[in-house]
């Protein structure tokens, strides 16, 4: 056996065999690098979503002007929308079906670059 430095970000020292490894030991080296399979984690909305990649707005506050957003999904309980100015953790959402205007008070519960997750936290 001889040690060989690697070029990685923190240095490794591995040990290389001067002969050539059996096919046994080839094998048990590739299932010990074979992914594990793990199972998908369970849902955890509390209902279906819909995808329906709407034009929709929010208002921040009471009185402001309403800012342009995308409803990307919908649920009974929240939504998941595309943003492109900053989101209050609390704001209106407003959406115009083609049969009725939803308009629900949300809060956000998470968020990732332009996108948001948010939980309907009431009715209007």
């Amino acid at each position: 056996m001889r040690a060989v430095g690697l070029t990685t970000p923190e240095p490794l020292l591995c040990t290389v065999p001067d002969h050539e490894p059996s096919a046994t030991h080839v094998r048990r080296m590739i299932a010990r690098l074979k992914p594990t399979v793990r199972p998908m984690p369970a849902e955890r909305r509390g209902a279906a979503r819909q995808a329906i990649n709407r034009r929709a707005q929010y208002v921040p506050v009471a009185g402001a002007l309403p800012r342009d957003c995308m409803v990307v999904d919908l649920s009974d309980t929240g939504a998941r929308l595309y943003v492109e100015t900053p989101l209050p953790e609390v704001f209106v959402l407003l959406i115009e079906g083609e049969r009725e205007r939803i308009e629900r008070d949300c809060r956000v519960v998470w968020r990732l670059g332009g996108e948001a997750g948010v939980a309907f936290v009431r009715r209007r």
